[in-house]
């Protein structure tokens, strides 16, 4: 079973998975197969096995999802190689435990005391570097929608000031990696990631203040030159978030759902605020992204029935209506 996910790992994912993918695979197969159904040969397992594996997981459904595609790909491989004669795990029904976080987003207010939060002078009355790259940082997750690696991944000659673009092409390798090692890759999660996006003055305004502090290449880095790693990140995030007394599952990636509840709230179709978050599926922009808070449901239903065509005050009078319908 090794094997095979191995080869599959450095032999096919070579050209379809990005480094951090397959890390990923790595790192799920020995923390959750390796010890348990990788003891056996491939060939010897069948549908039954598996079923009965991913029944007493107990693991959340989107990683029990993720294994299910590691274990389906690994089978594909196989298949081609003539390592086994079927797929058994095409079959195979997820469940999980529901611990799947309802990360929501955040309103403008609520960004706008992040970013204080974090340009706070410390005792000195000094920001220090890193806070100022964190807070720009935080203000491209907001008003770009990337992901964290392919922030981290930006160089200030990714931005076209003049034309207001950003060239989004790129991702932060760093799952395994000391940090000296981090660097950058141009195999994305999926080929839609790869684009030219327009640039909002709200962000192009801090990256001119940001980029005459900032005297290295990086666009968000550390103090020394070098890639943050991303767990810093979602250290700080946490703490902010405790502090600042914001939503429990609040994180990094919230700023991506915050970016299309602000593009759809404003009125711009799901399929451009897809385009926008370089979804390889409307269906993404649809399903995961496009939950709307109370507030936003209150509004939609203000704007919808609070005018003239849908005041009928005389449908609910006290008298019958009967002689004037007909």
């Amino acid at each position: 079973m090794k094997s095979c996910i191995v080869n599959f790992v450095y032999v096919v994912g070579k050209q379809k998975l990005s480094d951090n993918s397959k890390s990923t695979y790595l790192i799920l197969y020995n923390k959750h197969i390796r010890s348990t159904m990788g003891i056996y040969e491939i060939d010897s397992l069948i549908y039954r096995d598996w079923q009965y594996f991913f029944n007493n997981l107990q693991k959340s459904k989107q990683t029990c999802i993720m294994i299910k595609a590691i274990l389906s790909n690994t089978y594909k491989y196989a298949l081609k190689n003539g390592f086994v004669s079927s797929n058994p795990i095409k079959d195979i029904e997820v469940i999980g435990t529901d611990k799947k976080r309802n990360v929501k987003p955040i309103t403008l207010d609520e960004f706008n005391k992040i970013i204080d939060y974090t340009l706070k002078p410390n005792t000195n009355g000094d920001i220090p570097f890193n806070k100022r790259s964190y807070a720009c940082l935080l203000c491209i997750g907001y008003y770009l929608g990337l992901r964290i690696s392919e922030a981290l991944a930006l160089n200030k000659s990714d931005f076209d000031i003049t034309n207001d673009t950003v060239t989004i092409n790129k991702q932060l390798v760093h799952n395994g990696l000391k940090k000296e090692e981090f660097h950058t890759t141009d195999k994305m999660k999926t080929k839609s990631s790869k684009t030219i996006l327009p640039l909002p003055k709200p962000l192009k305004d801090v990256l001119i203040q940001w980029f005459e502090q900032n005297p290295y290449e990086i666009a968000c880095p550390d103090e020394y030159g070098l890639y943050i790693e991303p767990r810093i990140i979602e250290q700080f995030v946490t703490r902010m978030r405790k502090e600042l007394d914001l939503d429990k599952n609040f994180c990094f990636h919230a700023l991506r759902h915050s970016l299309v509840s602000n593009l759809v709230t404003s009125g711009v179709d799901v399929a451009t605020a897809s385009k926008l978050l370089r979804h390889a599926n409307i269906t993404t922009t649809l399903n995961t992204y496009t939950e709307a808070s109370k507030e936003d449901m209150k509004k939609a239903i203000e704007v919808t029935f609070n005018n003239d065509f849908y005041k009928n005050e005389h449908y609910l009078s006290t008298e019958s209506n009967y002689n004037d319908l007909n």
